[in-house]
């Protein structure tokens, strides 16, 4: 991990996000072309209560991730995205354990996500942290594009 990089926990209104949340749009959007994109982005949404963690490289926002509480202790890690010049960097990897930690200290004791396979970097973080493969989840189980993993907190 970069010898500089600082965590911050947020909100989903913290306005450093919204950078960082359009760049990943459009990266998905590229990636996804219109049919897929139409079908996974109105489940993308960051709605209030949700809990974000920020990578701040020199108090730039470069990367971001975060989570919200499902039913039965269960936390959906969403949003993760680091800006592609410091990807290999294991900004990515300290995102994703910060949101874990967060969400044992607020009684999640389950993680859940999903993702498209041709994330590749996305899907070999997730393994590399102990994700496996769950049967799709709703909304994504209507959707055969869409991959779902879980990791025990």
């Amino acid at each position: 991990m970069l010898p500089n990089l600082r965590l911050e926990r947020t909100v989903p209104e913290d306005p450093r996000l919204r950078l960082l949340i359009e760049e990943l749009d459009a990266y998905l959007y590229d990636l996804d072309g219109d049919e897929l994109h139409a079908k996974v982005q109105p489940h993308n949404h960051l709605e209030k209560g949700a809990r974000v963690v920020l990578a701040l490289l020199e108090d730039e926002p470069v990367g971001c991730g975060a989570f919200r509480s499902r039913p039965v202790g269960t936390a959906e890690i969403k949003r993760m995205f680091v800006r592609p010049g410091l990807r290999g960097h294991r900004v990515g990897a300290a995102i994703l354990d910060e949101l874990e930690d967060w969400a044992r200290e607020t009684g999640h004791n389950e993680a859940i996500l999903e993702t498209i396979p041709v994330l590749f970097s996305a899907v070999a973080l997730y393994k590399s942290a102990g994700y496996h493969c769950i049967p799709s989840y709703p909304p994504y189980d209507k959707i055969p594009e869409s991959v779902c993993y879980g990791k025990r907190l």
